[in-house]
């Protein structure tokens, strides 16, 4: 059905078309669900016919070079907003400053546009890491489910490692250094001076994953309630 249904309705279509397009974003959403639901019942399913097992150490090595923490909803939410905001306003800073210092007018201009560049850079950098979680500092894993015990050899001595193919890790993720920053419109309103306070520590977060071994290094991790 094309889109363009719901972008321009009549006035008299209005209610029913708004109920259509509202089914059909259930509709998706619920697709979507379904789909992330079949592709990690298959990647569970790989697990159990893989031949590769792990040790808890590699299970954890694993985890913490391959996944990331989520930060909490609502205070993603809050973070990303809060640099979308800063983004709009350094955006055209950056503009005004470029043009400045074309005319020659101020001497501060070419500095300022260098600023607000570096800035921009920064603080899309920490957008991303907003939106795509944290690296995994520390985490502890225990093996589930059937485990194979490695045999003992009397020549070299030492713990008998067991190995499994499902994990249960805990983690907690490294802090974010979160900017903060304001404009000092002093001397010039149209090209203010940025002051930079002490970075606020963001997080760490805390998060319990399901690991299932699906090759020699590979694996399925998934965040667990």
């Amino acid at each position: 059905m094309s889109h363009s249904l719901c972008r321009a309705p009549d006035r008299q279509g209005m209610a029913r078309v708004t109920m259509l397009c509202a089914d059909m974003g259930r509709s998706t959403l619920v697709v979507l669900l379904s789909i992330g639901a079949l592709l990690g019942s298959a990647a569970v399913a790989v697990a159990h016919t893989t031949p590769h097992w792990w040790s808890v150490s590699k299970a954890r090595v694993m985890l913490q070079e391959g996944t990331n923490v989520a930060l909490p909803a609502d205070q993603r939410a809050a973070l990303d907003a809060e640099l979308a905001a800063w983004l709009a306003k350094f955006g055209p800073l950056k503009l005004t400053a470029e043009a400045v210092a074309l005319t020659g007018q101020d001497p501060r201009a070419p500095r300022l546009a260098q600023t607000y560049a570096s800035y921009i850079d920064r603080l899309k950098k920490l957008r991303a890491a907003v939106n795509a979680g944290l690296s995994i500092d520390s985490a502890t894993c225990g093996g589930q489910g059937k485990a194979l015990i490695g045999k003992f050899n009397p020549e070299k001595p030492g713990p008998v490692v067991k190995q499994y193919k499902h994990f249960r890790c805990n983690a907690s993720s490294y802090t974010l250094e979160f900017l903060s920053i304001e404009l000092d419109p002093s001397i010039d309103p149209s090209l203010p001076e940025v002051v930079e306070g002490p970075r606020r520590l963001v997080g760490p977060f805390k998060g319990v994953f399901t690991v299932h071994v699906t090759g020699k290094s590979r694996m399925l991790a998934q965040r667990a309630g």
